[in-house]
């Protein structure tokens, strides 16, 4: 009996869909960096495209059904949810990652590239204080509110910075504008990396279908780590990545994420556990983050041990991504016979 098959497409429009894009051009970010370790120039364009075709295509998505006035209101409590609007800042920070990874396709102008990465840096902060004022004020929110998404706000700050300074280096201002995002980044971490250890270990653990979103505690460290190198003197003359360039907080910060990713990997069955879901690309982004780190603090120490790790990250994540992709297909396009 023959049959044929049609393919619809079903899936909810949601703010937490941003993680995908976010994870991939992270990835296409550290792909492009390691380019100066090993001879990868094929696979950063290839994740940059795919990145910014799924931020697109989210994009469009979200904003059609949040301008349908049956779906509206579900997509705007979103925004006053507790845990779902931590997801907010993914927007602002896969748009920047998104913008660099444009730039590495088909370069931008300088005037066009400092105009829209402060826009959107500057939206960053708004959102930033729209989250943490809701939650420093807001008496419904419960310790058990804390969770590793906390954790996106921040890693947005640093990625501001590390933007900043990669683009704009040399002109007026951007010293200072990248310090500001970086400082309060750093104090914001150590905040949150505090009440949250003491919201795991005192109080209800994260339900088994959100542990994946405990990798998370590896990007804003690792992020740090990169934005103190691109932030200290010697990168800021020379840009160059040496020794001289890695202070005493790239290695607490490097450190820390380290002590995280170890204590992940020796707890791996917890994750294994919870199986594959939208939720499990919260270990692509954290991962890509910790390996860009790895890659930096590789240069600077001229370690192969660490340039080997890298690669490792590197090929693991890409394999999850093929795991995940595959785990769409067949959750979100159902074949229907025809």
């Amino acid at each position: 009996m023959h049959g044929r098959f049609n393919y619809k497409i079903s899936f909810a429009p949601t703010v937490i869909n941003f993680g995908l894009p976010m994870g991939l051009l992270g990835l296409g970010v550290n792909a492009s960096h390691i380019n100066t370790l090993f001879d990868t120039y094929y696979l950063a364009p290839f994740l940059m495209t795919i990145g910014l075709f799924s931020f697109v295509f989210l994009g469009l998505h979200y904003i059609y059904y949040l301008l349908l006035p049956a779906s509206r209101a579900e997509l705007l409590f979103e925004w006053r949810h507790p845990f779902t609007r931590s997801f907010l800042p993914a927007i602002t920070l896969t748009a920047m990652l998104g913008i660099t990874g444009l730039d590495s396709l088909y370069p931008l102008s300088d005037h066009f590239l400092w105009l829209i990465l402060s826009g959107l840096a500057f939206f960053h902060l708004a959102i930033s204080l729209y989250l943490i004022g809701g939650w420093i004020f807001n008496e419904k929110v419960m310790i058990t509110d804390h969770k590793p998404t906390w954790f996106i706000v921040i890693s947005g700050n640093f990625v501001a910075s590390i933007t900043f300074m990669t683009y704009f280096r040399t002109e007026q201002n951007a010293y200072e504008i990248a310090m500001f995002f970086y400082a309060s980044g750093l104090f914001l971490w150590i905040a949150f990396a505090t009440s949250i250890l003491y919201r795991l270990i005192f109080h209800q653990p994260v339900r088994k279908a959100l542990r994946p979103s405990l990798f998370i505690f590896l990007a804003p460290p690792s992020l740090a780590c990169v934005a103190s190198i691109h932030i200290s003197e010697g990168f800021i003359h020379d840009g160059q990545i040496l020794s001289s360039t890695i202070s005493i907080v790239s290695w607490l910060s490097y450190s820390f994420a380290s002590v995280m990713f170890m204590l992940w990997l020796t707890q791996s069955r917890y994750f294994i556990s919870s199986g594959l879901s939208m939720a499990s690309w919260s270990y692509v982004y954290p991962l890509a983050a910790y390996g860009l780190a790895t890659q930096y603090m590789a240069q600077a120490l001229n370690s192969p041990e660490l340039k080997i790790l890298s690669l490792v990250l590197l090929l693991f994540v890409l394999g999850l991504i093929l795991l995940l992709f595959k785990w769409l297909y067949k959750r979100f396009i159902d074949p229907v016979s025809g």
